[in-house]
């Protein structure tokens, strides 16, 4: 038996995959409205577990925050060998938990 991809797994590897992805490996970021935005936006799916420490990564001081902090760093070599999508999908399946009826209200508002 195959299990489906939760709805809100396959709208961040859409993300991921879009033509807008390649472009951000390497760019400089100069404020904190990214942290900001993608805090909330993922803020739909996930609880605060994920949420702070993606709001809090530009001036990181929490420990989860400092850890992201250094991983988005390390995401901006474009050579550096990164797992495909697939590979994160279960570990953001059990982040978020079981699906709920508000996953369809945040994917029309993205």
């Amino acid at each position: 038996m195959t299990t489906a991809t939760p709805k809100p797994i396959q709208i961040i590897a859409d993300l991921f995959a879009s033509e807008g992805a390649a472009d951000y490996l390497g760019e400089a970021v100069t404020d904190n409205r990214h942290s900001e935005q993608g805090a909330n936006w993922l803020a739909s799916w996930f609880g605060p577990a994920v949420t702070e420490p993606v709001r809090l990564h530009v001036d990181a001081f929490a420990a989860d925050a400092c850890r992201l902090r250094r991983w988005d760093d390390e995401a901006k070599i474009p050579a550096a060998p990164t797992p495909a999508f697939e590979h994160f999908a279960p570990m953001l399946a059990v982040l978020i938990g079981p699906a709920d009826s508000s996953l369809d209200d945040a994917a029309r508002r993205q």
